[in-house]
């Protein structure tokens, strides 16, 4: 019971305070992930 209440804590003072780690590296994660499709497109047209 203990954690429970302790995570719901953690999550309520984490939303309160404004800090987003979880939503900050997964939008790094998708720019890399769209740079790749124009990169493996230019790699095509070397290819050809």
């Amino acid at each position: 019971m203990r954690s429970l209440l302790l995570m719901g804590v953690l999550l309520i003072s984490a939303c309160s305070s404004g800090h987003k780690p979880p939503p900050e590296p997964d939008w790094s994660n998708t720019v890399p992930v769209n740079k790749t499709i124009p990169v493996d497109t230019q790699g095509g047209r070397n290819e050809s």
